[in-house]
């Protein structure tokens, strides 16, 4: 469970400074890749996503 707490800091603290002020923290798996021009990977995340359980 911490090794999967470093995955998910890592992308908070990265698209806290690379994304404008105001942008949905939530979508940081998605708007990150789309931000640099990766839209397969942000498709990739958007398709892994299905296989998370609802919280």
């Amino acid at each position: 469970m911490l090794l999967m707490s470093l995955f998910i800091l890592s992308i908070a603290m990265f698209g806290l400074t690379v994304m404008p002020a105001g942008s949905n923290p939530d979508m940081f798996a998605l708007t990150l890749p789309m931000a640099f021009g990766q839209d397969a990977l942000a498709l990739f995340a958007f398709i892994d996503s299905f296989s998370s359980p609802p919280l």
